[in-house]
């Protein structure tokens, strides 16, 4: 029979007696540890109700948007092809306050709709909306909504797969939930509605499918098929489309940053715990010198040791994962339901958000516990027994410190002595910093963005026509169509502007200067694409073979849009069109034209109101960002300052008995530590710019836009601030353990 190890009787009492050791660190973990099981519950869920959505709901392989409906022909020859074509055509049709609604007749064959509640529409007043518009708007099943003139009752709430991101255009930067949604009616109610214009947007699926190569080039064949007999307005495979694609790509880039995020708080967390183990063995001495003169052997202790940190992280893992199913996962629940048009959140026990959450936590902390213990018990007996279990001892004595004065030594000597633990401290507090500034950043940093967007438009308005007018339209006209430009090493579709002479274009940019072959391009394609003024770019119209080269004469720098603009006959040149040719009409007024003529209209305002809604949408993460980064803050603040103060309560207790005051004592412990923090957090302020702009930049890598990720300077103040006051609650706690700290207990040990 194997006798168990008596030492380890003492745990859970220590515990016990000591929770201002233990509480600390187990809220820590069991905060991270909710907060990241949280995410990845709802991450996989919502990656199974999208790929179950895009399945039930028979995703589109592709679509296309045409100027004039198909013609039987064509669909024949795209149907030899091996293409199935469907009708999908759409109205854009304004509701309640700058709020536009896409309209479909019912769906039966592709992108089939999925019911959150409700039915679809089967009388020809009635209409089935997208639910997180229902939800953002406060919509309910038999509520009405007027659309030219006309109530419609709402009978259903629904998804679509081709619609998983609500975005109204394909490149706009983020979801526009608030102000744009999809609808459904009966067949008789949507020619019913003559006000708005038609879209002809044909849906396909190829037979068999092709992946995303093939996919691009099938596409372009069936285009350049349909370009005979019509005119393509637009034209995207499933691939492409981002409002199929957008969740992905953006769970793309959650994941491996929370993973990172994951693993540094750990570690930040590991190294406190091992510093709070190594701590109580420098404590223990002695006791250990005894024991191991005993007869007891380092495996045994280093056993007893392991376990108090090992129990605690595994209650903490525990725990935080119960957190997050019974409830924490809603958090990263409603910000998804919210952003995203996907089937009811229901959660999925899922052993990789486990794995994450759990194994990868436990392994860090035990593994750098591990490390750190196995190097504090490696001292001989007789160097426990006289308390000398310091690895730097020597070279710890060849440092003086004669030319200071007795309270600034003693403060020296109290960062000196406790390097391992302001090293965790610094570690950590840069992890909760750059949490801290990258959730305060984001919002000004949209908010100008949407501002910059605002204001570079020369006119309020920019009109995309499809005909020409029988009457005279006071406006500049213009050419706006997408050109395919060879960046990066494959094709980007980049928004082109060909003006007439004397715009304002020209006013400010001397446009009208330029000469065949020369481009103005904005910062943001400058910014975005890394090209320069007399860089070459080479342009082909979409779907075409034929390619143009363009020197780049000029950088808008005070366009932030991804745009290139020059004079209207270099780009009628380039897409084949007669030099007088224009779709597109520039004023400060929308111009009086009929709604068939209309393609779409550019509003100074819709630019940024999509936006708001967006920051309004996301204003319940940022709050839980700066819960979560301060939290942080304080528990490393007040484990690591409680660390370094049971350490020192020996060296305390004879200031108080040469006559120090409980406020001088603090201010020599607690006011260092506040020291070193500021001179620390200043001195990281260029690198947390640096790491910040760079993560900043690489979350944006899959979106065609340019931000520029400067963080503003306020934030760092701000973050400065609010660290300030976390330390002044932690120095105030901290003051009270010293009040309280009896000197009579901590002298009877004595040192040899």
């Amino acid at each position: 029979m194997v006798m168990r190890n008596p030492i380890h009787k003492r745990i859970l009492r220590m515990a016990l007696a000591h929770p201002g050791k233990v509480l600390p660190l187990l809220t820590a973990l069991l905060l991270m540890t909710a907060f990241m099981s949280s995410f990845f519950i709802a991450q996989h869920t919502v990656e199974d109700l999208y790929y179950q959505q895009m399945d039930e709901g028979r995703v589109e392989d592709g679509q296309w948007t045409t100027l004039n409906p198909l013609q039987h022909d064509a669909i024949q020859r795209l149907t030899n092809k091996g293409l199935t074509v469907y009708e999908n055509f759409y109205k854009d049709i304004s509701f309640g306050k700058d709020k536009t609604l896409r309209l479909y007749k019912n769906r039966t064959d592709v992108d089939l709709p999925i019911m959150t509640s409700g039915r679809l529409p089967e009388k020809d007043y009635e209409i089935a909306v997208s639910a997180n518009l229902a939800k953002v708007d406060g919509f309910h099943l038999g509520d009405c909504l007027t659309l030219e003139g006309q109530a419609y009752t709402i009978t259903g709430l629904i998804t679509t797969p081709d619609y998983s991101s609500l975005l109204k255009n394909r490149h706009d930067l983020v979801m526009d939930t608030g102000y744009f949604g999809i609808a459904m009616v009966t067949d008789q109610a949507f020619n019913g509605l003559t006000q708005a214009k038609t879209n002809y947007c044909y849906a396909y699926q190829a037979k068999p499918p092709v992946k995303q190569t093939a996919a691009q080039e099938q596409l372009e064949d069936c285009l350049k098929l349909i370009q005979q007999d019509n005119q393509v307005l637009d034209g995207v495979t499933r691939y492409e489309n981002r409002c199929i694609t957008y969740l992905m790509d953006d769970m793309g880039g959650d994941v491996p940053m929370m993973m990172t995020l994951l693993v540094l708080c750990f570690i930040a967390l590991a190294f406190m715990s091992g510093m709070q183990s190594k701590s109580l063995i420098e404590e223990e001495a002695p006791v250990i010198g005894t024991l191991l003169a005993s007869g007891y052997k380092r495996r045994e202790l280093f056993i007893h040791y392991m376990a108090t940190p090992s129990i605690l992280t595994l209650v903490a893992i525990l725990a935080g994962n119960v957190i997050a199913y019974a409830g924490g996962y809603r958090l990263y629940a409603g910000l998804y339901a919210t952003s995203y048009s996907l089937p009811p959140f229901v959660p999925v026990m899922d052993l990789r958000a486990l794995l994450l959450a759990g194994a990868i936590p436990f392994g860090l902390v035990v593994g750098i516990n591990a490390l750190i213990l196995f190097r504090a018990l490696g001292h001989r007996p007789l160097a426990f027994l006289r308390s000398e279990c310091r690895h730097d001892r020597k070279r710890r004595n060849r440092f003086t410190l004669q030319r200071f004065s007795f309270l600034n030594t003693a403060k020296i000597r109290v960062l000196l002595d406790n390097k391992g633990n302001i090293l965790a401290l610094f570690f950590g507090l840069f992890i909760a910093n750059s949490v801290l500034i990258f959730g305060l950043s984001l919002e000004p940093m949209f908010l100008n963005y949407a501002d910059q967007v605002k204001y570079e438009m020369p006119y309020d308005t920019i009109t995309l026509v499809k005909g020409v007018p029988s009457e005279v339209i006071r406006a500049k006209k213009g050419v706006v169509t997408n050109l395919d430009v060879r960046l990066d090493g494959e094709k980007k579709r980049i928004s082109f502007y060909g003006m007439d002479r004397g715009s304002r274009y020209h006013t400010r940019y001397a446009i009208d200067a330029l000469k065949e072959g020369q481009v103005a391009v904005s910062h943001g394609f400058a910014g975005r694409y890394g090209v320069k003024k007399n860089d070459v770019i080479t342009v082909s119209v979409p779907y075409a073979s034929k390619t143009h080269r363009l020197v780049i004469k000029k950088v808008m720098e005070d366009v932030t849009s991804v745009q290139a603009v020059l004079p209207m006959t270099t780009l009628n040149h380039i897409s084949g069109h007669q030099p007088s040719f224009y779709n597109a009409y520039f004023s400060d007024r929308k111009p009086d034209l009929p709604a068939d003529l209309i393609v779409t209209v550019i509003d100074r305002q819709d630019i940024s109101r999509y936006l708001s809604h967006f920051m309004a949408s996301f204003a319940g993460v940022f709050k839980a960002t700066l819960a979560v980064s301060l939290s942080f803050y304080f528990l490393l603040l007040y484990l690591i300052s409680k660390l370094i103060l049971d350490k020192s309560t020996k060296n305390i207790s004879y200031f108080k008995i040469l006559g120090f005051t409980n406020r001088e004592i603090s201010r020599i412990y607690m006011n260092s530590i506040r020291n070193a923090v500021i001179v620390y957090y200043w001195l990281s302020v260029p690198l947390l710019n640096l790491v910040l702009n760079k993560a900043i930049k690489a979350s944006m890598v899959k979106v065609d836009v340019y931000l520029d990720a400067q963080l503003p300077p306020y934030v760092f103040l701000l973050t400065f601030a609010l660290g300030l006051a976390v330390y002044l609650v932690v120095q105030r706690l901290q003051m009270r353990k010293i009040a309280k700290m009896d000197m009579v207990q901590s002298l009877k040990t004595v040192s040899g």
